[in-house]
């Protein structure tokens, strides 16, 4: 949580018709996140997502995912 504020229970509260707690200015972020998702698309059904089990996962090398210098993290096809 880089806010310190949990900002989906902020979302529902306001969705519900709260008044937000706090102004833009109340939020601070300090640090950083990521987020990934891996889903698959069945080619044979229009590219629909398909919700299919991940039976296999082998996680990259640091020096295959990072590229110094650049904003480019991972580079696709390379081991």
């Amino acid at each position: 949580m880089i806010t310190g504020i949990d900002l989906v229970e902020q979302m529902i509260r306001w969705r519900a018709g709260e008044k937000l707690s706090l102004s833009q200015k109340d939020v601070t972020l300090t640090g950083w996140a990521v987020e990934t998702r891996v889903y698959a698309e069945d080619p044979f059904r229009n590219f629909l997502p398909s919700i299919g089990r991940l039976i296999k996962y082998r996680r990259r090398s640091r020096a295959a995912s990072m590229h110094h210098g650049s904003q480019r993290y991972w580079r696709p096809g390379r081991r």
